[in-house]
């Protein structure tokens, strides 16, 4: 049995995301209840970021944590850090 996973959320957690093995959806800002609705329609298991979270209509986090399938994970939003930066701190560059 093949369990289908999905994550919502922002483009560089879905990355991630997709290396794992789950299909990302990355909402546009005004799209986030068509796509929690097209993961949960299409997946076992829904993983769906704080901050896409924030953005569904009150009382529908709540209604999809209940429900039995599909099983729903809310996780916190990793910091996004510049890359850049990040690389020339790594690489010694900066201190």
């Amino acid at each position: 049995m093949t369990v289908r996973v999905a994550y919502v959320g922002n483009e560089a957690n879905a990355a991630g995301y997709r290396l794992a093995g789950a299909r990302p959806y990355v909402p546009a800002p005004g799209a986030v209840a068509a796509a929690v609705e097209q993961a949960c329609a299409e997946s076992d298991v829904v993983i769906l970021s704080a901050a896409c979270a924030q953005r569904l209509p009150a009382g529908r986090v709540e209604s999809l944590v209940s429900q039995v399938s599909p099983l729903l994970f809310l996780v916190p939003d990793a910091p996004l850090e510049d890359i850049r930066a990040r690389l020339r701190r790594e690489l010694g560059l900066e201190p």
